[in-house]
């Protein structure tokens, strides 16, 4: 059982956990696991990019920071990520 909630915290679905339990070798293991540390690195990124618009909004010296031209190449910039994160990185 405590295997299955390290599992739940490493992000893994139960199907996905059911999958890596019945893996009938270590190869096929460290292969559902090196699957699930891509997707956790994936959301990483996604909520690192979050967490600098946040804060750019909250601190942004405009009135508005809807009318901050930051803000607005953010927006542009929505449909490329690396773009994005460029955007955001104006410290």
């Amino acid at each position: 059982m405590a295997e299955i909630a390290l599992g739940k915290d490493a992000g893994f679905s139960l199907e996905q956990l059911r999958e890596l339990f019945a893996a009938p070798d270590l190869d096929r293991r460290q292969e559902v696991l090196r699957a699930q540390l891509a997707q956790v690195r994936e959301r990483i990124a996604r909520l690192t990019l979050s967490q600098k618009l946040l804060e750019h909004g909250l601190r942004c010296r405009h009135p508005d920071y809807q009318s901050c031209p930051r803000f607005q190449s953010m927006i542009l910039a929505r449909l490329d990520a690396a773009a994005l994160a460029e955007a955001l990185d104006h410290d």
